[in-house]
């Protein structure tokens, strides 16, 4: 991890819909931790049954540190926070963030590439 420019989304849903005092801890934490993480909020939304948002910024330690305290609040959803990283500027990496249990996972992905093939004009009929 280092200084990677990264863009976040996430789309949970809650497996018990939260109370109005829970979003406003939601919506604190997205709010308080999104900014300590150096991250832009360009969308969230908070309500009784889900979780939305889209960020962008670099992939650092404090990111990490914002989702496991989103963790701590949400407790227990279904989805996921996918980021996708610029390492190259060919394939991206991506990372998925899911939670149980008030704990964080994550699971790392690639794109896998195929040869390249030469692409044809099919026939018309």
């Amino acid at each position: 991890m280092g200084s990677l420019r990264a863009s976040y989304d996430c789309i949970m849903s809650f497996i018990e819909p939260v109370v109005e005092e829970q979003q406003k801890a939601i919506e604190d934490v997205l709010r308080k931790e999104a900014k300590n993480a150096g991250l832009a909020i360009l969308e969230a939304h908070v309500s009784d049954k889900f979780l939305e948002f889209e960020m962008r910024g670099k992939h650092r330690p404090e990111v990490i540190d914002f989702f496991i305290a989103l963790a701590a609040v949400l407790r227990e959803t279904d989805g996921e926070i996918r980021c996708e990283i610029d390492v190259d500027q060919i394939d991206p990496r991506f990372e998925f963030y899911s939670i149980e249990d008030g704990k964080l996972y994550c699971s790392i992905g690639h794109i896998a590439r195929e040869p390249k093939q030469q692409v044809k004009k099919t026939e018309e009929n």
